[in-house]
């Protein structure tokens, strides 16, 4: 075989080894080879020509870069990469927010008695929801006090609290919210079972 025949198998075979160090993370061992890899292949067509060794090592100066970049900008999406790198906060900002967040303050009624967990029903849509750590039968008024996730926490509607018609918008129609948002998230009635 010529010089050039090796010469573009080592070049070749250096960019292989880069893009296989994208997928299988070898702390830079695979790197040095590749880099070992396409100096010879430089240097082996160097010595077949001058005309060859330069277009040799253009082609290195221009390939090994645009190669590189492309490395970075796609192996954070790759199986490894994921595992490896922490995850960008920028990619969840745009995820949809916490899809109960609308049902805290709002009022409805048990479903299925709730000892602790139940359902109930808040605007004529029925959910699944927690009570905090209490018994509460079936038809009791209800309001909801935190909704984390698929997690709806309710504690029974106190005597003398009353629903309160929140702003109608083009989205809602009357939704009832209770009179102090304070009193929503009051824990005081919430017995300590550890006391």
């Amino acid at each position: 075989m010529s010089s050039i025949v090796w010469a573009v198998i080592l070049i070749a075979g250096g960019i292989g080894v880069i893009l296989i160090e994208m997928f299988i993370p070898s702390g830079g061992i695979l790197g040095l080879f590749a880099a070992f890899s396409i100096i010879s292949g430089v240097v082996v067509a160097f010595m077949a020509g001058l005309e060859y060794g330069a277009v040799a090592l253009v082609a290195v100066v221009v390939i090994v870069p645009i190669v590189v970049t492309m490395m970075l900008k796609w192996w954070p999406e790759t199986a490894f990469g994921k595992m490896i790198l922490i995850p960008d906060p920028k990619r969840y900002q745009d995820e949809e927010p916490n899809p109960h967040a609308h049902l805290v303050g709002r009022h409805g009624v048990v479903q299925k008695q709730m000892m602790p967990n139940g359902q109930i029903m808040v605007d004529d849509r029925t959910y699944d929801a927690v009570s905090q750590g209490t018994l509460i039968e079936e038809g009791t008024s209800i309001v909801v006090v935190t909704a984390d996730g698929n997690r709806i926490l309710v504690r029974p509607l106190r005597d003398g609290e009353t629903e309160v018609a929140r702003e109608t918008s083009e989205q809602d129609d009357d939704i009832s919210m209770s009179d102090d948002i304070a009193d929503v998230v009051d824990d005081s009635s919430f017995e300590d079972p550890f006391a």
